[in-house]
């Protein structure tokens, strides 16, 4: 089964975005991997790519609790935006985040 993802261009490194004299995006800000699963998630670890689980505090009416969501980003402060960004919180929900690093049930990395 083959699929395509888009993911951050490389060419940031955490810095600001691209410009439409990027090598990698053309100024797009993402560039596409495809292939399978597994071969999608070679080409973002080669990509200098990394997973990270971020911690967010939310409210909605009377409730609020904590969220653990993960991204996958080149640096904590693209992961941080783009979590922001999905699940539509404002920056001062997030609590923390940590680097994760992926293993499948076997214990080797993924």
């Amino acid at each position: 089964m083959s699929a395509v993802a888009l993911v951050e261009c490389p060419e940031h490194g955490g810095n600001f975005d691209c410009t439409p004299f990027c090598p990698g995006c053309a100024g797009e800000q993402e560039v596409p991997v495809s292939g399978s699963k597994d071969r999608i998630d070679r080409q973002i670890a080669d990509r200098g790519m990394k997973t990270y689980r971020l911690t967010l505090w939310y409210t909605h009416g009377d409730s609020a609790g904590a969220l653990v969501v993960e991204e996958v980003a080149s640096s904590p402060g693209r992961a941080i935006d783009s979590a922001l960004t999905r699940v539509g919180l404002a920056p001062h929900a997030v609590i923390g985040w940590e680097q994760v690093t992926k293993y499948d049930t076997k214990g080797k990395l993924k």
